[in-house]
Parts: C-alpha cells; structure tokens; sequence
C-alpha cells in the first residue's frame, strides 16, 4: 500500500504463517529494494516483479494478499497471470475508474498530485491522509519501529509522483479476471465503494472472507485467513 513496505506487513506474516508459507518483500522503488532511471512506474511490471519473487523462493502458485495500491497490482495479476493466483484477497484497491463518484475521486488523486510537485510531498501526503483518513491505535503505533517509520518516510515522494496517479487510473478488467477462473475476495471498504458488484462473479455477489465494519488496520482483518485453506503458500506485502 501507500508508502508501506514489507515490514508493514510483519504482524500479517506472523499471523499467517502456522498455516501458510508467507513471503514479503518491499516493491520496487520502495524502502530496501532499487530502481532505475528513468522511473516509470508501470503496474504491468509491478506484476511481474511479484511473480520473480514468488518464483526466486520456489514456488509458482500463490495465495495472494494484497492491501491498497498493492491490491491493485493483485487484481493486474489475476488478469495478466492467473496461472499463478490460487486466490487473491485484495483489501480495499483505490479503483477510483469504477466508483459512483469517479471524477470527483480521480480529481482529488489530482490535486494531491500538483500538490506535492508544487508544495512538496511533505504537504502532498498531509492533503492525501486528509482526504482518505486511516484511524490508528495506540497499539498500532507502538508496533511500527522507528527504522520503519524512516522508510515509510523515504517512499513518500516516490508513492506520491509516480505511484498515486497510476494506482488511482487504473482500470481493473472485471471480464478478464472472471473469465481466469481467478477467485477474489475484497475487504471492507471495497464492500462500502461498490467494488464488489464490478468485480465478483454475479451469482456470488457478497462473496468475502473478510467482515465489512468500520476501517481498520489489514493486519487485523487478514487474520481471517488463518486456517482457512491450509497448504496454500501465501504472498503477503505485494
């Protein structure tokens, strides 16, 4: 998700790991991992950098869990390469091109955007958690090291100049992603926003493993995959 590397996904790993075998890493561009110039941010490439991690561990078929912008580049997976999807869970994708409110949410993206190129991404990411709040506990808080407050610091301008406008343009391929026989599983916001009409098969309209309610951290609610469907190796932090 937004500035959010591998080591968000920490408690997510532990919590899943009695049953699944879970591997991390942080994207390209993002904290630990590198990138070359010129910096286009391609969600195709996204895609494919997951699978050459999935495919460096040994493995080929995946469970994927996936949060915000990185829920993006799951639902890119299920249509481009779903071969390697055993199911993917995708908590809450900013698909802004299949909302009610389309415009007025791809205008928003865009003056955070213009923002951070003209007042600096400092005050570009204020705007954005402004106008996407995420409540946090204090035992959320207490959670996050300060090395991972550090990178999370650092992704802030890559995220904002070259992630937030691709992530919020892009338009999932519902017809592509059904006909792949790809099962999805969406979260509670994607509930709320009306993603789950535009991407789920029509006879299971209220398909979900996680529980709609009030927004909360994805640690919390990918908990629900534990113990599910055991043996499933699983991608967590793509």
């Amino acid at each position: 998700g937004a500035i959010i590397d591998a080591g968000g996904f920490t408690r997510v790993a532990d919590l899943l790991a009695a049953d699944y075998t879970v591997i991390t890493y942080d994207r390209r561009g993002y904290s630990r991992s590198s990138r070359h110039d010129p910096r286009n941010f391609e969600i195709s490439q996204q895609a494919r950098d997951a699978l050459a991690v999935l495919r460096v561990e040994g493995h080929e078929v995946a469970a994927i869990a996936s949060n915000s912008g990185g829920a993006i580049i799951g639902l890119e997976l299920a249509r481009a390469h779903p071969q390697s999807v055993s199911i993917l869970v995708a908590h809450e994708p900013p698909a802004m091109r299949v909302l009610p409110n389309a415009a007025e949410k791809l205008a928003e993206s865009a003056t955070i955007y213009r923002t951070a190129l003209l007042e600096g991404a400092e005050q570009g990411m204020r705007l954005f958690f402004q106008l996407n709040p995420t409540p946090r506990t204090e035992a959320d808080l207490a959670a996050t090291t300060e090395d991972e407050l550090a990178r999370r610091r650092g992704n802030i301008d890559f995220f904002l100049k070259h992630e937030l406008l691709p992530f919020a343009n892009y338009q999932p391929d519902a017809a592509a992603i059904r006909a792949n026989g790809v099962r999805v599983v969406l979260g509670d916001e994607a509930h709320r926003m009306g993603l789950v009409d535009h991407l789920v098969e029509p006879d299971r309209p209220g398909e979900r493993l996680l529980r709609p309610g009030p927004r909360r951290p994805v640690d919390r609610r990918l908990s629900a995959l534990r113990g599910r469907r055991p043996g499933l190796r699983g991608e967590a932090g793509v």
